[in-house]
């Protein structure tokens, strides 16, 4: 059977003879230039994939804490706040006075009656710190003039020493006269008259010189005494500003006692700054509630962030950290950095856990070095404080969009 056969002739007639031609499709003149940002479009996406990154965040909370911890300050007993000498921020030291407390004495006493007493305490110590010092300038002066004695001694032995040495010349001089005139004698030269005059000259230079010995072993012995004095001297007034100083000693505990009863001095335990002031003047000091506390010297504020043990997996140390502090928001003062710089091993349970934040499930604490102690807000610095609460956002791993998207495939991959 031919086509002739299957077709009515009119079918065939129609095709053979047909008055239009075969369709010419017309491309339209804006297809190449929507072409070619569709491939520019595609070749874009392919290179943000590849080379475009993304970090994967856990997002987690905490709050700050000093890394040398906080020194908490209580009042030892109950009393009424009369003077409070630090400010927020004051860096204080060891012994500087934070508080001043009145209390209740528990004496049948009246407060004029305790005042006179105490009164008459500092008149007596006063009095008594009066004559130490008197006594201390008679004593300089007694023994400045025990000194100038001994001085004058020294040199009165000097000159005698010079005057016996030169009478010693003089009796051995005339020792040797008399020795001459008496050989003389014997061959009748002189006569004994002249013997006897020489005779007499050595004796009377004899007792000169005796009688300057003599003035030299009372000079001696007069400035043995003077010594024995001056040492004396020291010890006796030692002796005297020893008991003095103990009755002042005495008298001012019995006044360190009687302000005790009344007042009650709260000192900085350590160096450091004031920082959380929960006490003012004038309010009733709770021992069992701390009136401030003090981030010692030397302590950086870090922040201790409770990862949930769920997204513990990937977060290792020197890991950075962005921190967005609560009282701080970040749509206007931004976010701060930090780094990890430990990460506990322990879990921590909501039912144990004594933190200023609560705990929703279990978490691991991990400690967050700042790179800035304070926050920039409204052109000045201002310094954080312990205890704040804080958002961040660990920054676990930062990979290829690719990567990314085809993460499922390497990890089936790798499991295979």
């Amino acid at each position: 059977m031919n086509e002739t056969g299957l077709f009515r002739s009119q079918a065939l007639a129609f095709k053979r003879d047909r008055p239009l031609g075969e369709a010419i499709g017309i491309a339209s003149p804006a297809l190449p230039l929507l072409t070619a940002l569709a491939s520019a479009a595609a070749l874009a996406l392919i290179a943000f994939a590849c080379w475009g990154e993304y970090t994967r965040k856990a997002h987690v909370s905490g709050y700050l804490a000093p890394s040398m911890g906080l020194i908490k300050v209580y009042a030892p007993q109950s009393g009424t706040i009369v003077e409070k000498q630090v400010a927020e921020g004051q860096s204080v030291k060891a012994g500087d006075t934070l508080y001043v407390l009145s209390t209740e004495s528990g004496s049948k006493e009246t407060p004029q009656v305790q005042t006179a007493a105490l009164e008459q305490l500092r008149q007596r110590r006063d009095s008594l710190t009066a004559e130490l010092n008197q006594r201390a300038e008679l004593d300089r002066i007694e023994y400045q003039a025990l000194l100038d004695r001994e001085q004058g001694l020294r040199r009165e032995l000097q000159q005698l020493d010079g005057e016996i040495a030169t009478q010693q010349a003089r009796v051995e001089g005339s020792a040797t006269s008399a020795d001459r005139f008496r050989q003389l004698a014997g061959k009748h030269f002189v006569s004994p008259v002249q013997i006897q005059q020489k005779q007499d000259e050595w004796l009377d230079n004899q007792g000169k010189l005796q009688a300057l010995q003599r003035n030299r072993l009372t000079a001696q012995r007069d400035l043995q005494a003077t010594q024995t004095d001056i040492a004396g001297s020291r010890l006796k007034f030692q002796n005297q500003r020893a008991a003095i100083e103990r009755n002042i000693s005495e008298l001012n505990q019995k006044i360190t006692e009687s302000e005790s009863r009344r007042t009650i001095v709260i000192s900085a335990p350590g160096d450091g700054t004031v920082t959380a002031i929960l006490a003012e003047r004038g309010q009733v000091a709770n021992p069992a509630n701390p009136l401030l506390s003090i981030l010692p010297a030397g302590a950086a504020l870090r922040a201790q962030l409770m990862v949930p043990s769920s997204a513990i997996g990937f977060v290792e140390t020197d890991q950075t950290v962005l921190i967005r502090y609560q009282a701080f928001p970040y749509q206007r003062f931004g976010s701060y950095s930090g780094r990890i710089v430990e990460i506990a091993k322990t879990l921590i349970s909501p039912k144990d856990a004594d933190l200023p934040i609560e705990l929703q499930e279990p978490a691991y604490r991990v400690t967050v070095a700042l790179d800035r102690q304070a926050v920039s807000a409204y052109k000045q610095e201002m310094p954080l404080q312990s205890g704040m609460r804080l958002d961040a956002d660990i920054c676990l791993d930062t990979r290829r969009l690719i990567d990314w998207v085809f993460d499922p495939l390497y990890s089936l991959t790798g499991r295979v």
